[in-house]
């Protein structure tokens, strides 16, 4: 499996050697976006069982600030309230997977990662050396973009639409590769992976959205600070 690819589904400006960058591109660093992001991916098993996984993300990105938060659906929502009255009474609890990621470029280049948990009404900072424990590989161009700039650079562009969508490929062995590349919003509007045999597909395509009134990371009034350490048994 890709491990580029999966660092999308799981999370710039740049050039591209061998394509074009829009003329039309507006400035980037006034640009938001917001998107909805719908993730499948299926896997046959050895005992013929066809694994099917899906799950969406929405993503709202101005200049230095990213942020990315799943897409909670009502059964999930029952579920983890089962869960929650099952455990201990005054044990704070802190699901990862739930908690929205609000990613920020600082002025020297590094990157800071907090997780923003609406049932505890906190704001957790993360450390660089507890990003792998998120998920997070703590490259700031790739949660931009939701790809690797470096493996965008691998892939082959076979056709532009006229709308400047990139259409980019690549085979390795057998595997397989495809995205749909926005030259306006620098982001993948499909992306695909495939085994050419079959076993594993994977997909991952935004749908753009109107820009939220309100900015995600602007609405937290009330939200404590706590460490990633604080929920720690």
């Amino acid at each position: 499996m890709s491990k580029q690819f999966m660092a999308a589904i799981c999370l710039t400006g740049f050039a591209l050697s061998g394509f074009a960058a829009s003329s039309n591109t507006i400035n980037k660093a006034n640009q938001t976006v917001a998107a909805t992001i719908s993730h499948t991916t299926r896997v046959w098993s050895s005992s013929g069982i066809l694994q099917t996984f899906e799950f969406k993300e929405k993503m709202v990105r101005q200049g230095n600030t990213i942020w990315i938060e799943r897409v909670i659906p009502q059964q999930a929502n029952i579920l983890e309230a089962q869960q929650h009255n099952a455990e201990q009474a005054g044990h704070k609890h802190l699901d990862k997977e739930r908690a929205a990621k609000w990613i920020t470029l600082n002025s020297d280049g590094s990157v800071t990662l907090r997780l923003v948990d609406p049932e505890n009404k906190a704001v957790v900072t993360v450390s660089k050396a507890e990003f792998s424990t998120v998920r997070f590989d703590g490259r700031w161009q790739t949660a931009y973009h939701l790809v690797s700039p470096d493996f965008l650079k691998t892939l082959t562009l076979k056709k532009v639409s006229k709308s400047g969508v990139q259409e980019l490929v690549k085979v390795d062995g057998q595997q397989q590769t495809a995205i749909q590349w926005d030259t306006l919003t620098e982001l993948p509007l499909e992306m695909v992976y495939q085994d050419k045999d079959g076993v594993r597909f994977q997909k991952s395509s935004i749908t753009l959205n109107p820009t939220p009134s309100t900015l995600p990371w602007k609405n937290l009034a009330g939200y404590k600070q706590m460490e990633l350490s604080d929920f720690l048994d």
